[in-house]
């Protein structure tokens, strides 16, 4: 990022689009964490309802495009993967 403080000032820049991100998903967003220019968050609500979301955090600072990689089964961030699975639970009567 050029500088040694580059990182420091873009978290300064971006702290009030963090924020802002945080409040317009507040009902569906309970994990939203940034680091430098990597994010991970987690969404709980429909994949339409995402899509909202997703059009305005890209017209909240125009020169700032956030692209956005949805998926249900893994998670990469960072250099982690972390894969998710469904439990089932069975009763029986």
């Amino acid at each position: 990022m050029g500088k040694t403080y580059a990182p420091a000032l873009a978290n300064i820049y971006l702290r009030r689009f963090d924020v802002t991100i945080k409040e317009l998903g507040a009902d569906f967003l309970p994990y939203y964490f940034r680091f430098i220019d990597d994010t991970f968050m987690i969404w709980l609500g429909t994949l339409d309802q995402f899509k909202v979301f997703e059009g305005y955090v890209n017209n909240l600072i125009p020169d700032i495009h956030v692209t956005f990689t949805v998926r249900s089964m893994l998670i990469e961030y960072l250099d982690v993967v972390a894969y998710t699975h469904t439990l089932i639970l069975q009763t029986m009567v």
